[in-house]
């Protein structure tokens, strides 16, 4: 599956959501010991697993089923003729529920227009399985894995499944 379909990017031994950020850019990777916030030049913020309540993906749904292509051959278009200059893809956010309050952060996406609404939809229940099931959390050691499942959950959702179905449960499924 294409790196521009698909909102989790695996690099450096870490899951992230969205694109990993570039040198001082922003990101959001779950890892084992909570949620690393990457933000421009400032050194990155954990948000530990004990603190968390709740995830909740910020992402847009593909209005196109290949968001890639659509993302750039409007983007291509545009430039050609000088009414849209490409730029940053849009975001991808995450809103992080804790007993002290909401946190929201924004990394960048793969592609301008989101996601396909299979992709998003097991994004959801991935994000909703480890903000709630402190065991599924030591999955994120294996990030490739994780994706892998996450690959799973999309295909359910894209046949009209449940996307949870095929990520419950992620640890005992020996991953």
């Amino acid at each position: 599956m294409s790196a521009l379909t698909h909102p989790l990017s695996v690099a450096d031994g870490r899951l992230w959501l969205g694109a990993p950020p570039v040198a001082g850019g922003r990101g959001i990777a779950l890892t084992t010991d909570g949620v690393v916030l990457h933000d421009l030049d400032v050194d990155p913020t954990t948000v530990p697993w004990s603190e968390v309540t709740g995830l909740e993906a910020v992402v847009e749904v593909s209005r196109w089923r290949r968001p890639a292509v659509a993302s750039w051959t409007f983007g291509l278009l545009g430039a050609a003729l000088d009414v849209f200059t490409p730029g940053v893809p849009d975001d991808v956010g995450l809103r992080i529920e804790t007993a002290a309050g909401t946190v929201e952060h924004a990394a960048n996406a793969h592609n301008r227009g989101g996601y396909p609404r299979d992709r998003v939809a097991a994004l959801h229940a991935l994000l909703d399985l480890l903000g709630h099931d402190a065991d599924e959390r030591g999955t994120l050691a294996e990030p490739d894995a994780v994706r892998d499942a996450f690959d799973r959950a999309a295909d359910e959702a894209a046949q009209g499944g449940r996307p949870e179905t095929a990520l419950r449960p992620l640890a005992a499924r020996g991953r």
